[in-house]
């Protein structure tokens, strides 16, 4: 279950690499060391990752859990799960650190079990509920009100799922804490919100939310004036590879980027996120908050190994604080991705197999860039066409290249018309990203005329955030 010793990357910044062990006590003591609890309240879920392999281990709101015990802060669960996962439940809490376990809502109808079709968010991941609509909650809000008198937490944060939320906050009425919520599952309008009679804190949203998609459109104005108005303090909104931004009721506005790195999954990474923020923000400020909670999400995502996970933590919070705070990170807003027309030249004919440009096509989509396709805007050539038809197409073609600000080249084949596409993108010097999955490009003139080669489809998205921020 548990990787071994990883081999940490240099790090360029001479000032940074040498380990300071007074930097980890400030630090780590400043994201940890206090006297109430943070409680986590939400489902946990057996997540069935397929791609690349298969990989089978619990998440839910486990994946806040492990975030905390990594930087060795105090936590409770109260949970939803069916019964048969109680047992490994509590052998998960008490190898990761929780002072208080508690099932508050047995569910029955569901196994409780995510089947996750592609687990790096190269773009949309596929994630389907086993059983989904036969799920059922046997609430147990005796040993809520019982931990709630007990007056253990100052901050509880809760991840929206299949239970009732409304019902859930309804109990936490009155009581001293500051409340913060996750509302980026299951929330398809904001009727939850508007049952809820306390103002949370802070409520988190992502990119990827049916929320912001389809209720609010996309427009994050909207979803921004709407939420600080009627419902929290603060709205911290996720735009996944492209940093977050955090809104705060007295109209300020505080930006960090996503530390771009290579990465083994990207589950439960926001969860990560949301938790070392409110952690951090009880003896940090904002932008300190913010920094901490984008490194130590991307140490989340670098491994599936808990102990890795840690010992990557602990690596991060050895750093001086100004390193982190300077080191910001890729930051690219949302609505501002649709400026950015992207070429996809290649093969993308009707006789020939699409599949790589279809997905690079859906995934660009999914980070709301605009990718363009000229055999699909403009009409596929005939084999009978016309001298007239052809100059048509081409001309047609050409105008959509000059519309462009980068260049992707699917190479699947030694298509004459996708290399002429890098040639000419070349000599107006466009940038040229190139798609190899078949590793193909040996010629000089073609590998030298692109700006990036690469057969994984990951790091070519992670290129396009790279690239973009410079345009």
């Amino acid at each position: 279950m548990y990787g071994r010793g990883i081999k940490f990357p240099r790090i360029s910044n001479k000032r940074c690499i040498q380990p300071d062990f007074k930097n980890y006590c400030r630090y780590s003591s400043r994201l940890a060391l206090m006297k109430e609890n943070i409680c986590l309240v939400g489902e946990i879920i057996v997540d069935l990752t397929l791609k690349p392999e298969k990989k089978l281990r619990l998440g839910g709101i486990l994946h806040a859990a492990r975030a905390l015990w990594a930087v060795d802060a105090q936590y409770d669960l109260l949970y939803f799960a069916p019964a048969y996962l109680h047992n490994q439940i509590k052998k998960f809490a008490s190898l990761h650190g929780a002072s208080n376990v508690i099932c508050i809502g047995e569910v029955e109808g569901a196994p409780n079990i995510i089947l996750i079709e592609e687990a790096k968010e190269v773009g949309n991941q596929g994630y389907e509920l086993i059983l989904e609509d036969e799920y059922d909650v046997r609430y147990n809000l005796f040993e809520l009100k019982k931990y709630l008198q007990r007056g253990l937490c100052s901050d509880i944060v809760i991840f929206s799922g299949q239970f009732n939320f409304e019902k859930i906050v309804k109990e936490l009425e009155g009581y001293d804490a500051r409340f913060h919520a996750d509302i980026a599952n299951a929330f398809k309008n904001i009727s939850p919100l508007k049952k809820c009679n306390v103002r949370f804190e802070t409520l988190f949203i992502s990119t990827s939310s049916n929320l912001f998609l389809s209720f609010f459109n996309s427009d994050v104005e909207a979803l921004n004036n709407y939420l600080l108005s009627n419902h929290c303090n603060n709205l911290l909104f996720k735009q996944n590879r492209g940093g977050a931004v955090l809104f705060e009721g007295d109209g300020q506005e505080n930006f960090i980027g996503a530390q771009i790195r290579k990465i083994s999954h990207s589950v439960g990474v926001g969860d990560c996120f949301d938790v070392i923020y409110v952690n951090a923000k009880r003896n940090l400020n904002s932008t300190e908050a913010l920094s901490y909670a984008s490194w130590i999400a991307a140490d989340y995502a670098t491994t599936s190994f808990p102990d890795d996970f840690k010992a990557l933590t602990k690596k991060t919070l050895l750093l001086d604080k100004n390193f982190i705070l300077e080191n910001k990170g890729i930051y690219l807003p949302w609505s501002l991705r649709t400026s950015i027309n992207i070429y996809i030249a290649g093969a993308d004919f009707d006789f020939k197999d699409t599949a790589f440009i279809n997905a690079l096509y859906e995934c660009l989509k999914y980070h709301n860039f605009s990718p363009r396709r000229p055999v699909q805007e403009n009409g596929q050539m005939e084999a009978d066409a016309s001298l007239s038809r052809r100059q048509e197409l081409y001309e047609n073609d050409l105008k959509i290249l000059k519309e462009c600000q980068i260049v992707i080249a699917v190479l699947t084949d030694n298509d004459p018309g996708t290399l002429v596409e890098i040639g000419i993108a070349s000599a107006w010097q466009i940038p040229i990203l190139l798609f190899d999955p078949y590793n193909m490009a040996k010629n000089c003139m073609l590998t030298q005329s692109c700006n990036f080669i690469t057969n994984s489809m990951d790091d070519l998205i992670d290129e396009v955030f790279r690239l973009s921020i410079r345009l």
